[in-house]
């Protein structure tokens, strides 16, 4: 019974006047707590506003890649845009940091970027935090959706996809420059003691029937685009230069301007190594018949017979030619989007 009664005596002060004020203590803590994830929430959303962006000195050379994309999902022609636009921002003098990727964007080391450049993929990433002391950048690949939004805001924006920037402009909406065809310049891959496939098949989207059909060349290799964007420099360098052929196939058509060429496609290109990838007027006009071309499955197997009946020395001539042509393209390349950068 003394339990009970002492129970009901201290729900009856709970209940009275010190009730009252304990209430009015815990809605008092709870309301700074609100606040104190309201704060907290528009730090994130904000980035470095209201915290390192005011204390950290910056350095303006340092260009720090935030990639929007994990490492895993990370295709050749992505790897191939992100170290060509590496090229590009190294030439007009910038050092370029570590990368780092969604999931850990912001480490401690990055915040004194005097560059964030946001690297964007098939579809949107969020998560952006600008620092104000800094000069923030958008890149934006290859999209299956695009919204204008995503470009609000930047000190600059670039793209793979050049149609869709000139459709921006013509609506008056903001538009990004367009980063132009190009490749890092690497050394010229010849073969060294004889190839050991005669194809080297490289996929954005698989193709069964292709596949099958080069089984019957002598020791075929096949890699999709994301197996052959993760293995390091040297094995990448040394299955090029085994391969009498490398073929490059794009997705279907559909997600890219119809002009798209792959930075994949050029970076091979780079290397001095023989090609053949889906037709794209651009290459034509630049290279002529020095990159072999294809429109659909069956011209795709016709191209590759072809190609292969051609002797060594004038398909490695040929591939050569190709990558001096891309060389002086490249080492023509001057970016006003570079000098408004520097300017702002």
């Amino acid at each position: 019974m003394a339990k009970n009664n002492g129970g009901k005596a201290q729900g009856t002060a709970n209940g009275g006047t010190g009730g009252k004020a304990q209430g009015g203590a815990v809605r008092q803590r709870r309301l700074k707590l609100w606040l104190a994830a309201l704060i907290l929430a528009a730090g994130l959303i904000t980035g470095f506003v209201l915290g390192n962006g005011r204390k950290t000195p910056v350095d303006g050379d340092l260009a720090v890649f935030r990639i929007g994309v994990e490492p895993k999902h990370i295709d050749y022609d992505l790897w191939a845009a992100i170290r060509f636009l590496d090229y590009m921002f190294r030439e007009a003098g910038y050092e370029v940091g570590d990368y780092v990727y969604i999931g850990d964007l912001y480490p401690k080391w990055a915040d004194k970027a005097g560059v964030n450049v946001f690297i964007r993929g098939f579809v949107q990433f969020f998560d952006l935090r600008m620092n104000p002391q800094s000069r923030n950048v958008f890149y934006m690949h290859r999209f299956s959706e695009f919204y204008v939004e995503e470009l609000r805001n930047y000190d600059g924006c670039l793209s793979s996809q050049k149609k869709s920037i000139e459709e921006a402009k013509a609506k008056g909406e903001p538009a990004a420059d367009y980063l132009p065809s190009g490749a890092v310049p690497h050394p010229h891959l010849k073969p060294e003691g004889g190839y050991e496939y005669d194809v080297l098949y490289i996929y954005e989207e698989y193709s069964p029937d292709y596949d099958a059909f080069i089984q019957r060349f002598h020791q075929p290799k096949v890699y999709s685009g994301q197996h052959f964007a993760k293995i390091d420099d040297e094995t990448r360098e040394a299955e090029l230069r085994k391969a009498r052929l490398v073929v490059y196939e794009m997705i279907a058509p559909g997600r890219d301007d119809e002009d798209y060429v792959p930075y994949a496609a050029y970076d091979i290109i780079s290397y001095g190594r023989p090609l053949l990838t889906n037709r794209k007027t651009p290459l034509t006009e630049k290279f002529g018949g020095l990159i072999r071309q294809f429109d659909g499955l069956e011209e795709m197997k016709a191209a590759t017979v072809g190609a292969l009946g051609v002797a060594d020395d004038v398909r490695e001539r040929q591939a050569g030619e190709a990558r001096q042509i891309l060389r002086k393209m490249t080492e023509a390349l001057k970016l006003p989007f570079f000098e408004r950068l520097k300017a702002h």
